[in-house]
C-alpha cells in the first residue's frame, strides 16, 4: 500500500519525520511532502484545467508531483495546523489544487453536488484520508469547526475520511499511535 504524506506544518518539527517512520515501521512505502518547501501556486479558479488542459493546471508548479503519488495512493495522511477553525495557507493551497484529480464536470450523488473523479480506476477508486489537525490551545468550536470542513471537503471529494485533533504539545508522541491506528482500519476496508 502507498501512502502519501502531506505536511503542512511551519518551520522545523518532528512530525513529518515521525509519521514518515511510522509508514516504514508498517511496511509502507510512503512519499513525504512538505508544503511549505514546494511551490504550489493559489488556484486562481481560471476553468483552464477543466477544458484548455484537462486535468492540468496552465500556471506550472509542483502540484503535479504531489497528485501523481496521489493517484498511486490508498491512503492520504494529512499534517494541518488549524488556523481559525480552518486550515492553514500550504494545506489549503494544495487542497484547491486537488480539483485537478477530478472530471470536468458535476454529479449529484446522495443529494450532494461533486465532480467524478478522474482516476477512479486507480486503487480500487477511493482515497482514504487522515486529517490530523494540529491544535494550539484552540477553542471547542474551532475544532469542531474544522472537522466539519475536512468532513464538507471529502464529501466533494468523494473520498472516506477520518479527522483527529492533536494538541501540538502532545503530537510528537501520538503520531506515530494515530498513524498506526489508521492503517489497521485501512485494512479492513
Amino acid at each position: 500500500m502507498h501512502i502519501t504524506l502531506l505536511d503542512a506544518t511551519e518551520g522545523e518539527n518532528e512530525l513529518g519525520a515521525i509519521a514518515e517512520q511510522q509508514c516504514s515501521k508498517e511496511g509502507k512505502s510512503c512519499s513525504y511532502f512538505k508544503l511549505e518547501q514546494m511551490n504550489i501556486l493559489p488556484c486562481r479558479n481560471c476553468g483552464a484545467c477543466t477544458t484548455k488542459t484537462p486535468g492540468e493546471c496552465v500556471f506550472k508548479d509542483d502540484i503535479p508531483e504531489i497528485i501523481k503519488s496521489v493517484v498511486k495512493s490508498k491512503v492520504m495522511v494529512v499534517l494541518a495546523p488549524i488556523r481559525f477553525g480552518g486550515f492553514n495557507a500550504q494545506y489549503k493551497k494544495a487542497l484547491d489544487k486537488f480539483v485537478l484529480t477530478g472530471l470536468p464536470f458535476f454529479k449529484v450523488e446522495k443529494g450532494k453536488l461533486s465532480h467524478p473523479g478522474r482516476y477512479n480506476d486507480c486503487n480500487d477508486g477511493m482515497l482514504y484520508n487522515l486529517i490530523i489537525g494540529l491544535s494550539d490551545n484552540h477553542s471547542e468550536g474551532q475544532k469542531q469547526s474544522f472537522k466539519k470542513l475536512t468532513a464538507q471537503n471529502e464529501e466533494i471529494m468523494g473520498t472516506k475520511h477520518r479527522a483527529v485533533i492533536m494538541e501540538i504539545a502532545q503530537a510528537p508522541e501520538k503520531t506515530g499511535e494515530v498513524i498506526s491506528g489508521l492503517f489497521k482500519e485501512v485494512s479492513r476496508l
